[in-house]
């Protein structure tokens, strides 16, 4: 019989396979030594900070540098890490990937995009690992939104649940081992931005932070790691771990029962190292027990607000495991649109895009998840000057044209900078804005004070729609503001009368007159849009080389586009 550590061991590794939800859409995989190319790595996060984790719980276990790996795929070793939504770097990203096996891009670009910084490991302390490793058990329960890992190293054993606790950004570990564990948080170094030739004679702030820096500005109970991007976006980690031996930017964990906690400060949040030592305190003071009491809680009430029942089980599945990606990915506190895909540092998911995310959005509204939106549709609503400066000053035309690119990463894709591009000028992006808006405040029941406080977004879209409109006879045409499809094929670019711009133009000013309507605000105006949303003239999109639409075809879109109407509650 077990007894002591070996018990508790036991224990832990006896939960990864009966404490499991019956709900399906659990990950569950065994690693095996040589084969780091076939691990899928699990994804656990809150929105505010999320990202995915090796085999044995960290971010930066790499096969490689133990001189195994020469053939292995390097991707899944880069998809390894904590991202944070409000921290970016200016990074060349052909640089970021080296391999031309899986990354080689047309045109070297730099990109502002979000980015990871701190890199988390969690390894025994003896030697052996990772090659000598047994009996390696992973299972991610989506239920729950905790990891469990178990494996040994020789005769000794190690047990770790790791979750992110859904409203504050803290990362918990709970760790069983018969052997002593380091962890520690790392800085990761952003990428140099250095203009060739620049002088070293350069005034100090461009010298600090040209390639980014960290500080450690530890407390007795804490190790506190500030990191510096290239373009001066600070944020904080606090590490808290009560019982074990801290020594610069580690912890030693003696064999037994341990928690760490990793707190995350945000820049936009205000004051970002008092919220990640404030909350590492907190989290050791709740301890784990209560942490993963009120995050098991939180799960439940997120899982018990939509279900369905699907007779194919791989379907199912795939619901499931979707609507636990959006519950990692759409953030709550920090105002942001959230990822393309699953948090990772991979260059499909370089950008928060507004048109990218509302496949997302519209995703969680209809799981009956209108709280998953409210922090992008406060982004929205923030952002709403930004885009009033856009449409005056790129289109020269009046109301609000949210970019393509509406994130930090916004300057280098307006136009007259490098990585400007005709796709930028796709203007049904404003239309997945007006779209989100409609369906999250039809959600909440068209809720007064809610659509007070967006009404604004609608409006000025409309505006921007209704001012590049021209009249020909007794039809509405677009003729000359920069546009482009978004199928982004390069030959739709600044052509009349592109479909996909006349439909979302008929449609903004179509929600935007019935929400004035519904608030009784700018009547003039809302009667206006509703005349010029009737008409668009959509006969004209036929072109000479056939594309689109025929002519038949257009009439029948046409009648029934303008039989639809927005839903009365």
């Amino acid at each position: 019989m077990a007894t002591g550590v070996g018990a508790k061991y036991a224990d832990a590794a006896l939960a990864i396979r009966s404490e499991a939800s019956p709900v399906i859409g659990n990950v569950t995989q065994s690693f095996e030594w040589g084969k780091i190319d076939q691990n899928v790595p699990p994804l656990l996060g809150n929105g505010d900070i999320g990202g995915s984790f090796d085999p044995f719980s960290g971010t930066t276990f790499d096969e490689l540098r133990y001189g195994t790996g020469a053939t292995r795929d390097i991707r899944t070793l880069f998809l390894t890490q904590l991202v944070i939504p409000d921290y970016w770097v200016l990074e060349d990203q052909a640089a970021h990937f080296l391999d031309p096996r899986y990354y080689r891009p047309t045109v070297p670009r730099r990109y502002l995009t979000y980015g990871a910084p701190f890199n988390l490991l969690l390894k025994p302390e003896r030697n052996g690992f990772p090659d000598e490793v047994g009996g390696h058990e992973q299972l991610l329960d989506s239920s729950s939104g905790i990891l469990r890992t178990r494996y040994t190293v020789h005769k000794d054993s190690y047990a770790i649940e790791a979750f992110i606790y859904p409203s504050e950004s803290l990362l918990t570990y709970h760790i069983t081992s018969t052997s002593a564990m380091r962890f520690e948080v790392a800085p990761l170094p952003a990428q140099t931005v250095a203009p060739k030739g620049m002088s070293a004679a350069s005034n100090t702030r461009y010298r600090d932070t040209k390639n980014g820096y960290y500080a450690s500005e530890p407390e007795s109970d804490l190790i506190v790691l500030k990191q510096v991007s290239n373009v001066f976006c600070p944020t904080y980690a606090a590490v808290s771990a009560p019982g074990g031996k801290q020594h610069d930017l580690c912890v030693l964990l003696p064999p037994g029962e341990h928690s760490v906690h990793v707190a995350i400060g945000h820049q936009s949040l205000g004051s970002p190292r008092e919220q990640a030592v404030r909350l590492a305190r907190w989290a050791a003071a709740i301890g784990h027990s209560g942490l993963r009491a009120r995050h098991i809680a939180w799960w439940q009430r997120f899982w018990d607000r939509s279900y369905i029942s699907v007779p194919d089980r791989r379907l199912q599945q795939m619901w499931y495991r979707s609507l636990y990606y959006l519950a990692c990915c759409l953030p709550r506190r920090v105002k942001s649109f959230s990822p393309e895909g699953a948090y990772g540092m991979f260059p499909a998911l370089a950008g928060y895009h507004p048109q990218d995310s509302m496949y997302h959005l519209f995703a969680a509204l209809s799981s009956n998840h209108p709280e998953l939106c409210r922090a992008q549709v406060d982004y929205i609503v923030d952002r709403l000057p930004m885009a009033t400066e856009m449409a005056r000053n790129v289109y020269y035309l009046d109301g609000a044209r949210y970019p393509w690119h509406s994130t930090p990463g916004l300057l280098p894709y307006l136009p007259g900078h490098s990585n400007e591009g005709y796709y930028l000028h796709e203007h049904p992006v404003n239309g997945w804005i007006v779209e989100l808006v409609r369906r999250y405040l039809n959600a909440q029941g068209w809720d007064r004070s809610l659509t007070e406080q967006s009404y604004p977004v609608l409006r000025e879209i409309a505006r921007f729609f209704s001012s590049m409109l021209t009249w020909r006879g007794e039809g509405l045409e677009i003729l000359y503001v920069p546009s482009a499809g978004q199928e982004e094929s390069g030959w739709d670019a600044n052509r009349k009368n592109i479909f996909d711009l006349l439909v979302t133009a008929s449609w903004a000013l179509q929600v935007g007159s019935q929400v004035a309507e519904r608030l009784g605000r700018d009547q003039d105006e809302a009667r206006r849009w509703h005349e010029e949303a009737r008409r668009i003239d959509l006969n004209s999109c036929l072109r000479a080389d056939g594309t689109y639409v025929h002519t038949k075809e257009i009439t029948a879109m046409t009648k029934r586009f303008r039989a639809s109407s927005l839903p009365s509650s």
